[in-house]
């Protein structure tokens, strides 16, 4: 079996997928290292967006190629940019997260065993409930490495909220690049129903809700806003970022919102207080 070492970088959602590739590392029966130069590989889960965070990613990439015996360059740039590790002489396989656990493994079949440990961050259990966005910034390449948002259905979500709380989450973080428009790939925006249902699961611990974007959130603000009201496990807390206070900057940028918008949700959770 070997021995791993996982970097991640960027939003929760990165941290997220890291989770579950350690999870299916750790299934297969491979511990973690005590650093990069005891692994047997590493992987680097990359960000992306700007130019710095870029170079950034490089020179990790290029470190850690020197001093592990394999490499796995996964997460946002090695999907959009992939061609720039390469390009940089950095030896690495380039691959999807949920590609990476069976490319470790290497073809063997893990037993899962009952006392298999849960991956948590101490008492925090990220969610990620969603991958992609539906949105087209003109500023950011993340959507050409995430795609469009492609939702897992409200019960494989919950059930893995559950067995999360179950392994000791006293926090569930549920993330992705979009919380907003979860379900807007089946045509059902689905975002409230899945905190509600969240919430009811038996247990001791609270919710916190992840980056939405304003155009994400506007249209089922009044009905989420209801479920904050309705569930106290729920923090008293929505990011939603509304990147410029001019109409026509937000044009420019081509994010989904205008500033009513975004005011209108704003109102909708201050009615809340």
């Amino acid at each position: 079996m070997a021995t791993y070492h996982i970097e991640t970088y960027g939003c929760s959602s990165n941290r997220g997928e890291s989770r579950e590739i350690e999870r299916a590392l750790r299934d297969g029966g491979h511990r973690p290292a005590d650093g990069p130069d005891d692994a047997d590989v590493a992987i680097l889960n990359t960000c992306t967006v700007v130019e710095k965070t870029e170079r950034n990613m490089l020179r990790r990439a290029e470190e850690l190629s020197e001093t592990t015996a394999e490499l796995v360059v996964t997460g946002c740039m090695a999907l959009a940019q992939g061609e720039m590790f390469a390009e940089a002489d950095v030896d690495a396989e380039i691959l999807h997260w949920d590609e990476v656990p069976s490319y470790v493994l290497n073809g063997e079949c893990p037993t899962v065993t009952p006392d298999a440990e849960p991956v948590l961050d101490g008492v925090v259990g990220l969610l990620p409930i969603a991958r992609g966005c539906m949105s087209n910034c003109s500023y950011c390449i993340t959507k050409f490495a995430t795609g469009r948002v492609d939702s897992p259905s409200v019960e494989e979500n919950v059930e893995k909220a559950r067995a999360l709380i179950h392994a000791g989450a006293k926090e569930i973080r549920v993330t992705g690049q979009d919380t907003g428009v979860y379900g807007w790939d089946d045509g059902d925006r689905k975002l409230p129903e899945l905190l509600d249902r969240i919430c009811d699961i038996d247990g001791d611990f609270r919710v916190r809700l992840g980056m939405a974007n304003p155009g994400g959130i506007h249209g089922i603000h009044e009905e989420l806003a209801d479920v904050f009201a309705e569930n106290e496990e729920l923090y008293d807390f929505i990011h939603a970022p509304v990147q410029s206070g001019s109409d026509d900057v937000l044009e420019d940028m081509r994010r989904q919102h205008r500033v009513e918008k975004f005011r209108e949700v704003v109102d909708t959770f201050d009615d809340l207080a």
